[in-house]
């Protein structure tokens, strides 16, 4: 049988054990313990991350289970389809949804880490920063602690585009606490001043909607604890029903759009498990629970665990982006290397110009080493050198760097590429190379009038950028006509200067002058601008979305998850805005100045380099609400997953 046990004990193997088994025999229980004795717990970022799961949520609470949640922040970054409501009120309003939704789903207990949704990130490590790791951490080992659940599931951690840092945040902590709870070195006053005892989590599992080793069904019929209040209805139904509560987030709307006998939760809920300590077999389980009712605890003090991966006594390998390198950092602290090979490296590059690719050489032998590398690449690229001879010193890792460029006017695109070490393709050390778009910024003779003509920098002859219907990063789009665009952009000695010309079926005026925030809602542009250029999360840049007209017909913009977030008139005054309504769409036009970048003017010359990108925001809903969220689809010049919250994958923007 497989057992897979990554338990306390097993971090610290080799350390002098504790005098105490980990399985001791404990007091008997205190009627506190009783009353918040939890069997399954699930840990996420925000009201609404339980729909990953909340038809199995509700099939555990039939079962007569105590299903608890966890979430960490209150949800009121986001946006308010059903009010004004905004930061600690949106909070207030989110709680009271979530709590509707889980007095359907049977969840007994809820509670809240107490942590700000400030904005939407893809950084675990500015997440983190902001909420602050310990403070979060000791507050959900204290209630690991208190409900002392038999498993844990949370959310999936790994870095794949499109994956808020919250929902990051959350699965980390959640993976950590496994361990830290059980460890009586892990916020010792807990158990010497709050009368707290360490406690030891069965299982833990990461969900996600992709799927995983174990799906739990959805479409069994409610028959225990849960039938009386949804007499006949199935535990996906139970689920619809449950996630329709969150209106404030569009779910209610969501879900009845669906065609009739549609349900999003009839698909089964897919299981990883991580870590466990009790024996199992996970390829063949059926049930969260399986291995741990009936089962005698693993005796000893020190618990067996999944043997970690032996390397080879040599490896190259391409580096990978900074938030994946982070990743398998945590994932070797915590005991995890086997997870490290779902992930292809990945790294950005510029179409048609030299872009560095980097190299790691790891030496785990006892003597230096020097191999000879070369990179293979599709057709028509190029690399500089060709080769190189690199070298590490015994049990080291060395980075090496080739400058490799594209054929030029490659389009937007994702190639694999491999690494050749003395002569051999080394077939274990696979990448991708993911390339980006460049444009260039014309030299301005003077600052042109912010109005919304195209014709002006017609008659200068600048030429603009496409940006078609197929550049989708989110939802579905028909053609051109339904949302397209094409932009301008110069740069002059005091200013950048952008102008979007943007075709929309379906132009939506619904925000009120005193809503400027949340352009995703409806119709609206944003402008991205990355002083310096991939950076690893955008509360260093500006991004600028735009809402061509309020309900008063007034082009109104706001700052969001940047440098400086919030309404234009107020956080940036000198920014000048201006747009129209055309037959087709609309055009908004905007000059920013270099100061509002913290750029100084020495620095603006020919070649400057800048991460940059236009992402349209279209509208599903002519006739909508004053402040409704009827956000449909998204297109961008440099598009992804995720792409407004990775400016890793912006293009890139060169000052003629």
């Amino acid at each position: 049988m497989f057992l897979r046990s990554l338990c306390l004990l097993s971090v610290y193997a080799g350390l002098v054990l504790l005098s105490r088994p980990l399985f001791a025999q404990m007091p008997e229980e205190t009627p506190n313990q009783q009353l918040l004795k939890t069997d399954l717990l699930v840990v996420t970022a925000h009201p609404d991350d339980e729909s990953m799961m909340a038809a199995t949520m509700a099939h555990y609470a039939d079962l007569g289970k105590t299903v608890s949640l966890v979430t960490c922040t209150r949800g009121e970054g986001g946006g308010n389809g059903t009010g004004k409501e905004l930061g600690e009120a949106l909070g207030q309003v989110r709680e009271a949804e979530l709590r509707r939704c889980l007095s359907l789903l049977g969840t007994k207990y809820l509670y809240f880490l107490n942590q700000a949704d400030w904005a939407y990130t893809e950084s675990v490590q500015a997440t983190l920063d902001k909420w602050g790791k310990e403070i979060t951490f000791r507050r959900l080992v204290r209630l690991v602690r208190m409900l002392r659940p038999e498993v844990i599931c949370t959310m999936d951690p790994t870095p794949v585009g499109g994956q808020h840092g919250h929902h990051q945040a959350a699965g980390r902590l959640a993976t950590e606490a496994f361990a830290a709870a059980a460890d009586p070195r892990v916020f010792p006053d807990q158990i010497e001043e709050e009368g707290l005892r360490v406690w030891q989590v069965k299982k833990l599992y990461w969900v996600s909607f992709m799927g995983g080793a174990l799906l739990i069904k959805t479409d069994g019929v409610a028959s225990g604890a849960l039938a009386t209040q949804h007499p006949g209805k199935r535990y996906a139904d139970i689920a619809a029903l449950a996630e329709s509560n969150h209106r404030s987030q569009g779910f209610d709307k969501f879900f009845s759009s669906m065609p009739p006998g549609q349900n999003f939760f009839a698909r089964p809920n897919g299981f990883t498990l991580i870590k466990s300590c009790v024996p199992t077999t996970p390829k063949s389980e059926q049930d969260l629970f399986d291995g741990i009712a009936g089962t005698t605890p693993l005796k000893n003090d020190i618990l067996p665990h999944a043997p970690a991966t032996t390397p080879a006594p040599l490896e190259v390998r391409f580096q990978p982006l900074p938030a994946l390198r982070n990743f398998h950092q945590w994932l070797m602290e915590n005991g995890l290397p086997d997870r490290i090979a779902y992930e292809v490296p990945r790294q950005s590059i510029t179409s048609g110009t030299l872009s560095y690719v980097y190299v790691t050489f790891a030496n785990h032998t006892q003597e230096e080493k020097r191999v000879r590398v070369s990179l293979v690449l599709p057709p028509g690229w190029r690399s500089n050198p060709a080769e190189k001879d690199i070298q590490a010193t015994p049990n080291t890792s060395t980075v090496y760097g080739f400058m490799v460029a594209s054929p030029a006017g490659l389009a937007q695109t994702s190639q694999e590429v491999s690494l050749k070490v003395d002569g051999v393709v080394q077939e274990a050390s696979k990448g991708k190379l993911e390339v980006f778009p460049e444009t260039y910024a014309a030299a301005l003779k003077a600052v042109l009038p912010v109005d919304a003509d195209i014709a002006k920098w017609e008659r200068l002859g600048v030429k603009s950028v496409a940006i078609p219907h197929t550049h989708s990063a989110q939802g579905g789009v028909r053609d051109d006509k339904e949302i397209s665009g094409r932009f301008f952009v110069g740069h002059s000695e005091s200013a950048l200067h952008v102008l979007v010309d943007v075709t929309d079926d379906t132009v939506v005026r619904n925000i009120a002058p005193d809503d400027i925030k949340g352009h995703w809602r409806t119709t609206s542009t944003e402008i991205c601008i990355d002083p310096k250029p991939r950076g690893e999360n955008t509360f260093g840049t500006l991004k600028l979305g735009i809402f061509p007209q309020d309900i008063t017909g007034r082009v109104r913009a706001g700052r969001d998850a940047d440098a400086n977030p919030g309404p234009v008139d107020r956080k940036e005054p000198s920014i000048q805005l201006a747009s129209r309504l055309t037959p087709t769409g609309y055009v908004v036009e905007a000059l920013i100045p270099w100061t509002t970048l913290k750029i100084k003017r020495a620095e603006i010359k020919r070649g400057t380099r800048f991460g940059f990108n236009v992402i349209l925001f279209h509208a599903g809903k002519k006739e909508a609400r004053v402040g409704e969220d009827i956000g449909k689809s998204r297109l961008a010049w440099s598009y992804g997953s995720g792409v407004w919250g990775r400016p890793e994958i912006w293009g890139t923007l060169v000052l003629k």
